[in-house]
């Protein structure tokens, strides 16, 4: 669609998305291929990538924040349609804090990325349910949509950026220690 209408916002979505595709699959071919902390050098190299990953993806979010909030650029949905993207929401929300708890025992860095990955996709999906809110059941004036979108939206370009950060400098910090042992 970005190429198609030439729309700055199509790119920003196709961005953010395909990235998220592309960092869950890479991750995931290798807990498939690898037991955990077997090939340690290589978990947190991959770590690492997708911290820098992560950063890239938070400029796409940031386009996609901008655009919801400076022009206006949301969706109104059916009621029943805004019940399911709720849905969903609070369900990968519950998966993504029960895989912080559960998978606590793998000290693992792809692991680790992975559920990381997950609370983004939610927080990125809390965004989106507050967007599709206010636009769908809010009566509420312009200046406090603005304000909620853009008060949510800079929480998750916050927890994205600490998150990429943390990521990167623990999986250098872990490749130095290794080195050193």
């Amino acid at each position: 669609l970005g190429f198609y209408h030439k729309s700055f916002w199509f790119y920003s979505l196709a961005i953010y998305y395909v990235l998220l595709a592309f960092m869950r699959f890479y991750l995931s071919k290798h807990v498939t291929t690898y037991e955990p902390n077997k090939e340690y050098a290589l978990e947190l190299k991959k770590s690492r990538f997708c911290g820098y990953l992560l950063m890239t993806m938070n400029l796409a979010l940031a386009v996609i924040i901008f655009f919801m909030v400076y022009f206006n650029k949301t969706s109104i949905h059916h009621e029943i349609t805004t019940i399911v993207i709720a849905t969903y929401t609070f369900g990968s929300l519950t998966i993504a804090i029960t895989s912080f708890i559960r998978y606590k025992q793998f000290d693992s860095p792809v692991y680790n990325t992975i559920k990381s990955i997950s609370l983004i996709a939610a927080s990125v999906s809390m965004l989106t349910l507050t967007s599709t809110m206010l636009t769908t059941f809010g009566n509420s004036d312009e200046l406090f949509r603005k304000l909620i979108l853009s008060f949510v939206g800079g929480a998750v370009i916050i927890l994205v950026m600490i998150i990429a950060l943390k990521t990167i400098i623990n999986s250098y910090k872990l490749s130095k220690k290794e080195v050193n042992e």
